[in-house]
């Protein structure tokens, strides 16, 4: 990734546990992931997977400035985690 991308690591409310304590909570993530889009300042968002312990996610805004030099450079296949559908 260039160095000139926008990232922004999610901040979580000191009150909710942190990520942990989020992860059930889906207005509370919601809430997080609208305020990162409606305020437009980074390209990505970097967040804690749930799934994963010690990993990460990064969601892309698309609305953003940089998004228009976004490309898919390659695509793998990856095991499907039956624990993300409830």
């Amino acid at each position: 990734m260039p160095d000139d991308i926008a990232v922004t690591d999610a901040a979580w409310p000191a009150a909710g546990g942190g990520p942990s304590g989020l992860a059930l909570d889906l207005l509370a993530t919601r809430r997080i992931g609208d305020q990162w889009l409606a305020g437009g300042a980074s390209l990505l968002l970097r967040v804690p997977s749930v799934v994963v312990g010690r990993t990460f996610n990064v969601l892309l805004n698309p609305a953003h400035a940089q998004a228009a030099r976004c490309r898919i450079l390659s695509v793998a296949r990856y095991p499907y985690d039956d624990r993300l559908v409830r």
